[in-house]
């Protein structure tokens, strides 16, 4: 099965495939440009009681929202590594909470992931809010608010 990752540059996609994959060879941007510059592909194998051992493959991208003719180079990029493995069950949409509103960026994106993936399948479309400890804990129900409207 395949994840795909999605979200603009510096919103924890490549530190959730650190953490899901244990993997030292997924590189993590700390400074000021976009550390993941093409899209890459990162294998786990999951362990489960009911299922047994399943073969998980995470596709990190790199972050939309530099330049829209980039994006549609991004796009062009999943495509082709769509077709080489396995069927995708779902994708994360990363979001930095601190980003109060999804910008018009990623609104296109997405649409644009739904004509590479078909319409039924915004159903496996989950969005993952990141960044929560740069939030003051007193306005932590404030932003959860904000992002559930």
């Amino acid at each position: 099965m395949t994840i795909l990752l999605l979200g603009p540059t510096g919103s924890g996609k490549s530190s959730f495939i650190h953490r899901a994959t244990g993997s030292p060879d997924v590189k993590i941007g700390d400074g000021t440009l976009p550390c993941t510059t093409e899209c890459e592909v990162f294998e786990t194998i999951l362990k489960s009681k009911h299922r047994g051992a399943v073969s998980l493959s995470f596709l990190d991208t790199p972050g939309f929202d530099d330049i829209p003719i980039r994006d549609l180079k991004i796009l062009g990029d999943i495509a082709r590594h769509l077709r080489d493995l396995p069927p995708v069950c779902g994708v994360l949409h990363f979001h930095r909470i601190t980003d109060r509103r999804l910008m018009g960026t990623s609104r296109f994106n997405l649409e644009m992931l739904k004509t590479i993936t078909g319409e039924g399948f915004s159903d496996r479309v989950a969005f993952v809010t990141t960044m929560w400890d740069t939030i003051p804990a007193d306005l932590q129900p404030r932003y959860e608010a904000l992002i559930r409207e």
